[in-house]
């Protein structure tokens, strides 16, 4: 079933993240990471190699989910690594903080996108990745602000308020 297939196609991704954390969490593990993962351009190899893989066809998820894993933990353990100028700009910090967001929504974006997209007669990858990627920002923005700071503590609220008044 669709749906099936959907829960099937996250578990991988979030368990690798969960592992990595874990093993982050350890000296043993940080220094290990550390040591294979903390060359000022493995950040940005790593992403190079993430962006073949998408262009690549017949390889099925599981080499896209450790590439993508193992740059979430080169960025970790080496914060000036290449591609730190670039996450450190506005777009990527937003997109940092509503990621949680992004993560509910995307999949519903997701299948939003390709419906209209397969009316219209583009279905173009890059363009459903764009339009998605805009659609899930863009929601996760609007819950972030005005539905999330409903359940967050009055200080984290108060911060928000401020900046928001600027």
């Amino acid at each position: 079933s669709p749906g099936r297939g959907l829960a099937l196609s996250l578990m991988p991704p979030l368990a690798l993240g969960a592992l990595v954390a874990l093993a982050l969490d350890t000296r043993r593990g940080y220094e290990l990471a550390r040591r294979f993962l903390g060359g000022r351009l493995a950040a940005a190899a790593l992403l190079a190699t993430a962006l073949a893989l998408w262009r690549t066809q017949g390889l099925g998820p599981w080499p896209m989910y450790a590439t993508l894993t193992l740059l979430t933990a080169a960025c970790v353990v080496r914060e000036d690594h290449r591609l730190a100028r670039a996450l450190a700009t506005p777009f990527f910090v937003h997109v940092g903080l509503v990621s949680f967001g992004v993560y509910l929504t995307h999949m519903l974006c997701h299948n939003a996108v390709e419906r209209v997209l397969a009316r219209a007669g583009l279905g173009f990858a890059p363009l459903d990745f764009l339009l998605n990627a805009a659609l899930s920002v863009a929601l996760a923005t609007l819950s972030y602000r005005h539905f999330e700071p409903r359940f967050w503590p009055a200080d984290r609220r108060a911060k928000l308020q401020a900046r928001a008044s600027k």
